[in-house]
């Protein structure tokens, strides 16, 4: 982000009010203005805006939150994204430009003539094609910016950077100049559809995006993506996340914490941006769903109920054993509830069913169980429960989960390694232990088509493995022209390194043989030569290919190697006209990286 870092002096000096700024170094402005005019003043100015209707559209609920908002008159809407579902081949996208026309269509038949903004999604924009079809059908480019009376209303285009670290100098470069040249106006308004403010560590001092709209005095962040409402406001930059407008709500169960149907209203005068939520017949303010209850959420979601020693070798899974279950109330609020295991489950029989918890404000408690599994249950899904958590005193957010047996394999010590050339022909391949067959995330079987086996010589865990059933005709004409890891097939290695902080690393290796590697979560991120160091190779073949990986544990943890490793490998190709994947240890939910264990 080295032009961002160049430029921000320069900005400074145009909010400060330099009489000489330095010149900038970019290129000559061509910006193109939206079709809609820039609506004249005086105010105040009344703007729909519409969250998600993607992710399982329902378009009668969309169609119904666009004729409530429509009996508002406002004078502008804007759309936060997704309204599409979009993703379609290159050759297939007419289908994207009839979906359009009946979206677009079902907006102007609500509101009429009233000026519309549509900030590009994921579900929107998500290849070269989809951009051009974007601008053609909405009428203004991904990029855009319009006066709104005394406000300056910036899209900025970030439906295909997963991170702070995907927006291109470009990106940064032009919304440097939008903020720049509105600091005549009364507010600075910016809408991009993915809430990387969210994401760590955008929208904290240091990281590039934030100080850009720190420095050029953003007032208002309106976001979507996440199909929930959350707020926060930081250094004096409001940050709004919209949840869906006709997408499916994250978390439908829980509306106390944002997971609803949806819009918003934006009121503008000279005086301030005022930015309210809607939902069926009710408006809520601004910090309905602070940031502060979200990550309460997260906790109960995902760290309230654990078992440390649920564990389970895949080729050898026990029918019957003793385990123990540790709850924690994350809460503020003394918690009295009876943890219920569901009575009628075809793969677990827990022992006892129901346990009382009666936890202090953030305490915990241990509690043993058992559990018997008849013959030919699977490992997955896992027992499930409910269990209550007070959010007040008044307002109780009911959990329902489920426990996550975690997979483990004993990886076979060797007293030498085999050579790192892409071929499972050494003799210490034979020795390797199985790690055991990958899950179908869509259909829940067993995936035949790839076989990983390792095994381990410190500091180095061997990883080899075969991929079957791929079009390696087609994938060789298609590799040779890819640019970047090829999602169509590939397979991930995924590390824990340091559990506690979610510290870990993510290896993405094509059939074309090339890597990307991925230090999530790091303050100093990890640097490997794996390419020079030769720690990986590749081969293929007829009718598959084949990996071969010395994974360098040193680099990670240093002389103290762990005796347990947490790990994941995943596969994703296209299969029929789909991607199909398949992972080692299931997600059974969304949330934090999945893990099993392997012990060396």
């Amino acid at each position: 982000m080295m032009v961002v870092r160049r430029l921000l002096p320069v900005l400074w000096c145009c909010v400060l009010g330099c009489v000489t700024p330095e010149p900038s170094p970019v290129a000559p402005d061509t910006d193109t203005e939206p079709v809609c005019p820039p609506l004249p003043e005086p105010g105040p100015f009344r703007i729909v805006v519409l969250g998600d209707r993607t992710g399982g559209p329902n378009d009668a609920i969309f169609k119904a939150i666009l004729n409530e908002a429509a009996r508002l008159r406002p004078d502008m809407v804007v759309s936060v994204g997704d309204l599409i579902r979009g993703y379609q081949p290159d050759d297939r996208i007419d289908e994207a430009r009839a979906e359009w026309r009946g979206v677009l269509g079902d907006i102007r038949r609500a509101f009429g003539d009233v000026p519309l903004v549509v900030t590009p999604g994921n579900h929107d924009v998500w290849s070269d094609p989809s951009e051009a079809l974007f601008e053609e059908l909405v009428g203004h480019p991904v990029n855009t910016a319009i006066d709104v009376g005394p406000s300056r209303l910036i899209v900025l285009d970030n439906s295909r950077a997963e991170s702070e670290g995907e927006l291109s100098d470009e990106q940064l470069d032009w919304l440097v100049r939008q903020l720049a040249r509105a600091q005549d106006r009364a507010q600075r308004i910016v809408v991009m559809h993915r809430p990387l403010w969210a994401i760590d560590p955008g929208g904290k001092a240091g990281s590039p995006l934030h100080d850009v709209l720190i420095a050029g005095r953003a007032d208002l962040v309106l976001t979507g993506h996440w199909h929930h409402a959350m707020s926060d406001v930081r250094d004096d930059v409001n940050y709004q996340l919209l949840g869906p407008s006709g997408g499916v709500p994250h978390q439908p169960d829980h509306p106390e914490t944002g997971h609803f149907q949806q819009y918003g209203m934006l009121l503008i005068d000279r005086q301030k941006a005022e930015f309210s939520l809607i939902r069926a017949g009710s408006i809520l303010d601004d910090e309905a769903f602070p940031y502060a209850l979200n990550q309460l959420e997260w906790q109960i979601r995902y760290t309230a109920v654990t078992s440390p020693d649920f564990e389970f070798d895949p080729l050898r899974p026990s029918k019957a054993g003793r385990f123990s279950v540790r709850v924690h109330n994350a809460t503020q609020h003394e918690m009295d509830d009876v943890l219920r295991f569901a009575e009628r489950d075809a793969s677990w029989r827990i022992t006892p069913r129901t346990q009382k918890i009666a936890l202090n404000a953030g305490e915990s408690a241990r509690f043993e169980f058992r559990y018997n599994r008849p013959p030919g249950a699977t490992l997955n899904p896992g027992p499930r429960f409910s269990l209550a958590f007070p959010l007040s005193r008044t307002v109780m957010y009911q959990l329902q989960s489920e426990l996550r047996p975690t997979l483990y394999r004993r990886i076979r010590r060797v007293r030498s390694g085999p050579v790192i050339d892409g071929r499972l022909d050494d003799a210490v391949w034979r020795q390797a232990t199985a790690v055991g067959s990958l899950t179908m995330e869509r259909a829940s079987r067993p995936d035949p088509h790839t076989s990983i086996r390792a095994c381990y010589l410190s500091p180095h865990l061997f990883i080899g493995v075969e991929l079957a059933d791929s079009d390696m005709d087609g994938l060789r004409e298609l590799l040779a022209t890819a640019d970047g890891i090829a999602p169509w097939d590939h397979f991930q290695l995924s590390v824990n390194i340091n559990p506690k902080q979610l510290h870990r690393i993510r290896l993405l290796i094509d059939a074309a043989g090339r890597l990307s590697a991925e230090p999530l979560g790091f303050t100093e991120q990890p640097s490997i030569d794996w390419q020079g160091r030769h720690l990986f190779a590749v081969t293929q073949g007829e009718s598959g290919w084949t990996l071969e990986l010395a994974l360098p544990l040193d680099e990670f943890f240093g002389d103290e190697l762990p005796a347990r490793l947490p790990i994941n490998f995943k596969r994703t190709r296209l299969r029929e006209g789909y991607r199909a994947s398949a992972q080692w240890q299931p997600a059974t939910e969304d949330g934090p990286p999945t893990f099993g264990l392997v012990y060396l």
